[in-house]
C-alpha cells in the first residue's frame, strides 16, 4: 500500500498538474479547440513548451537550488515553513505564465479564455494556499488533483458541444477518482492528518470549478 501510495504521489505531485490538465483541456473536441487548431496549428506546442519551461523546469530547478543552499532539506518539503518560499516562486512562475497566455489569447481572438480561468484559478488557489501555510500545513497534493478534477469538469460544462463527450466524461470520473486515491496516499504515508487533506480538496475543487465556471479572472 504505501509502494501505491508513493508512486501516486509522484506522479501527481502538483506540479506536474499543469501539464496534465493542458493535455486534458486540448483533448477536449469543441468549438474553441477547433478554431484554435485552424488558426494556429501549432499553437499546441507552442503553449505546451511554455508550460513545460515555466510550470515544471523553473519551479524544479529553484527547489534544488533551494535544496543545495538547504533552504529545504528534501524534496518532498514536508516542513511546513520551508513551503513558502518555493510557493511565492511557484506563484511568480504562474502569474507570468499567466501573463504571456493572456496575451496570446487577445491575439487568438479569445478562443484560449476557457483555459485562462483555469489558470488563474491555480494562481488564485496557489495564494490562498501559501496564507494558509504561514500557520498551518495544507495538502498541496490534495489541492492540486482536486483543482484538476474540479477546473476539468468546469471547462466540460462551459465547452458547449463536446464531440467526444463520452470519452471525457470517462477522464473526468477517473479524475475524480485519482482525487479520492491522491488524498488517500497521503494518509497512508502519513504526510497529513484527514483535516489537512480535507481542507486541500475542499479549496482545490471550489476555487477552480468557480472560476472556470463564472468565467472569473483578470
Amino acid at each position: 500500500m504505501r509502494l501505491l501510495a508513493t508512486v501516486l504521489s509522484f506522479i501527481f505531485h502538483p506540479i506536474f498538474i499543469i501539464i496534465y490538465s493542458f493535455c486534458f483541456y486540448f483533448n477536449i473536441e469543441c468549438f474553441y479547440n477547433f478554431l484554435i487548431e485552424e488558426s494556429a496549428p501549432n499553437s499546441y506546442w507552442v503553449f505546451l513548451t511554455l508550460l513545460l519551461t515555466m510550470g515544471v523546469f523553473f519551479p524544479l530547478l529553484s527547489m534544488l537550488i533551494m535544496y543545495k543552499s538547504k533552504i529545504i532539506t528534501n524534496f518532498s518539503i514536508p516542513i511546513r515553513r520551508q513551503r513558502i518560499p518555493i510557493l511565492l516562486l511557484v506563484i511568480v512562475y504562474y502569474s507570468m505564465t499567466y501573463y504571456v497566455f493572456r496575451h496570446w489569447n487577445n491575439n487568438l481572438f479569445h478562443l484560449f479564455e476557457p483555459f485562462l480561468t483555469f489558470l488563474f484559478g491555480g494562481i488564485v488557489s496557489l495564494v490562498i494556499a501559501t496564507i494558509v501555510t504561514i500557520k498551518w500545513k495544507i495538502s498541496l497534493h490534495a489541492l492540486a488533483i482536486s483543482g484538476f478534477s474540479g477546473g476539468m469538469l468546469g471547462l466540460l460544462l462551459i465547452s458547449g458541444e463536446v464531440y467526444n463527450l463520452q470519452e471525457m466524461m470517462v477522464y473526468n470520473t477517473i479524475l475524480l477518482l485519482l482525487m479520492g486515491m491522491v488524498s488517500y496516499s497521503r494518509l497512508v504515508l502519513k504526510t497529513h492528518t484527514y483535516s489537512q487533506v480535507i481542507v486541500g480538496i475542499i479549496l482545490g475543487f471550489s476555487i477552480e470549478l468557480s472560476c472556470v465556471l463564472f468565467h472569473i479572472s483578470i
